[in-house]
């Protein structure tokens, strides 16, 4: 499935655990509450993207307090 993303769209990425943390927080700073599994697209738009990028941000950050 990879292998057919790469060649249909270009790129993925990968992202640590910290990396979505650090976004998470980062997008909390700028008023956007998101759950970690939303704050995977902007780590990983973070790390480089070429031209526009739509990033979806879905769900509520209140499930990450422990």
């Amino acid at each position: 499935m990879l292998k057919k993303v790469i060649q249909e769209h270009g790129s993925t990425q990968t992202v640590t655990e910290d990396e979505i943390i650090s976004a998470g927080n980062e997008l909390l700073r700028k008023g956007f509450d998101v759950e970690y599994s939303s704050a995977v697209s902007y780590a990983g738009y973070k790390k480089g993207h070429e031209g526009r990028c739509l990033l979806i941000l879905t769900g509520h950050g209140i499930k990450n307090i422990s």
